[in-house]
């Protein structure tokens, strides 16, 4: 029995740490799409200016 309880909690927390490693690179990806556009739009609005 104390095998099965071990299994499960080593399962559990590999399954969290995947989780937190997929959050964490959706986010850095959110952030650096942002910044992307931010450039975009300031280089948009320097060619209007030209």
């Amino acid at each position: 029995m104390k095998v099965a309880i071990i299994a499960f909690l080593v399962l559990a927390f590999y399954i969290f740490l995947r989780l937190r490693m997929t959050y964490r690179s959706t986010s850095m990806n959110v952030k650096k799409e942002e910044e992307i556009r931010r450039k975009l739009q300031e280089l948009r609005r320097k060619r209007e200016e030209d």
